[in-house]
Order: C-alpha cells, then sequence, then structure tokens
C-alpha cells in the first residue's frame, strides 16, 4: 500500500491532468487534430467530453508504467479515476458548482475548472483509501 505522501502525489498529478485537459485550449486542439468541433462557445460538446475522458484514460495508464504492477491494476485504478473525470467534468456538475456560487455562466470558467480540479484530487485520494 501506498503512502499518504505518495498518494497525495498521484492525486496531485491527476488533478493537474483534469485541469489541462478541462482547459478551452485543450478542446480546440484536439478539435484541430481530430478535424471535429469539440467545444461551443467555451462549452466542451459531448464529443469533446468523451475524447478528453478517453485521453486522460490513455495518460493515466501510461503513467503508472511500472511493468511489474498487475495489469488488472492498472486498469481498475484507470477506470476509476477516468470516471471520477468524466463525472466531475460533465456539464451538469459545472451547472451544479455555477448555482451553488450564484454564477450565470452555464460554461466552466477557469475558476470553476480550477475548483473541479481540486474536487476531482480530493475524491480520488479518498478512493485510494478504498479496499482493493
Amino acid at each position: 500500500m501506498s503512502t499518504i505522501a505518495k498518494k497525495f502525489s498521484i492525486s496531485l498529478g491527476s488533478s493537474s491532468l483534469f485541469l489541462i485537459l478541462n482547459l478551452s485550449n485543450s478542446y480546440e486542439l484536439f478539435g484541430k487534430i481530430i478535424n471535429k468541433n469539440l467545444i461551443n462557445n467555451k462549452c466542451p460538446t459531448e464529443l469533446g467530453l468523451l475524447l478528453n475522458a478517453f485521453i486522460f484514460f490513455i495518460i493515466t495508464y501510461l503513467s503508472m508504467g511500472d511493468p511489474f504492477k498487475e495489469q488488472l491494476f492498472k486498469l481498475k485504478n484507470t477506470t476509476y479515476g477516468t470516471l471520477i473525470f468524466y463525472m466531475i467534468s460533465s456539464p451538469a456538475i459545472y451547472y451544479l458548482t455555477n448555482l451553488i456560487f450564484n454564477r450565470n455562466d452555464l460554461c466552466p470558467s477557469l475558476q470553476m475548472i480550477i475548483l473541479h480540479s481540486i474536487i476531482y484530487g480530493l475524491i480520488l485520494f479518498g478512493v485510494m483509501y478504498f479496499p482493493e
């Protein structure tokens, strides 16, 4: 089992990846690469959210690069992290957060993305204490 410092480090790295992938610039860049519109007026499209979740999955899985780790263990943890990523990145959760802070903007602002990154990191840190 990992130490608390290791779990914190993993959560911080994943939160940073969450932040980067949820920026509108990331959606625009990936949209140019695949020649699709992944963002609409600073709001990610459903395809954009799915693609970014897939990219998050791939980067997370590859970052668990220890070849001696059990593949099923890596796949399980990557899947949990990606599902949490998708949920916290969803427009419904951003809408709920905007309601709590009395904001009229339904698209994620930089402040909301940072807040959601912190929330993601805290949830991921908590999930690491679930029994295996």
